[in-house]
């Protein structure tokens, strides 16, 4: 999705995804494909290096990045605020007030999709997330660590599936540290 999308349908349906992927950083998991995976590593006539494949894929699927479906959301929101007769400089703090993050607001109000390449480890993330001594957010983590939200999901996502965290549904959706029995 690297041009603007084609009809206000598309951008319509962007906008849906990711919103939704805001409030739950699981909806950018491929729900079909992760069946397909596990049906495939369930099989015995699945030799190992297709098996350590569709492990990695798995692992990559589990780790939901929104960078690409926030690039494709910036470059809609604005074909999207035009069917509804609004501009997207009008619009600044009703996107801020559903949650899209202040950066993507402003690339929105730019008129650019920047594609971050510093950043923050994913290790100086999982860290922060080790040190810390309650329950944690992921716009908590952004604020701590200076992070972007994919940067953060990822080392999230990644720390749930390997069993450290445990996801407590709500708003926000806090991660708790797994005790052991």
């Amino acid at each position: 999705m690297s041009s603007t999308p084609d009809t206000a349908t598309d951008a319509d349906d962007v906008v849906h995804r990711y919103l939704n992927a805001l409030v739950d950083p699981d909806a950018l998991i491929d729900t079909k494909r992760m069946r397909s995976i596990e049906e495939a590593l369930a099989s015995p006539e699945t030799d190992n290096i297709t098996r350590l494949d569709l492990l990695l894929e798995r692992r990559r699927l589990q780790q939901g990045d929104i960078s690409e479906l926030e690039a494709a959301f910036i470059r809609a929101v604005p074909q999207y605020l035009s069917a509804r007769g609004v501009e997207p400089d009008e619009a600044r703090e009703d996107l801020l007030a559903v949650g899209v993050p202040q950066e993507v607001v402003d690339q929105i109000s730019s008129g650019r999709v920047t594609h971050f390449t510093g950043g923050v480890p994913l290790d100086h993330v999982i860290d922060t997330i080790n040190r810390a001594a309650g329950p944690v957010t992921v716009p908590g983590l952004m604020e701590a660590t200076g992070a972007s939200r994919g940067t953060v999901s990822k080392a999230v996502n990644a720390m749930v599936a390997d069993g450290v965290l445990d996801k407590r549904n709500g708003r926000p959706i806090t991660y708790t540290h797994v005790t052991a029995p």
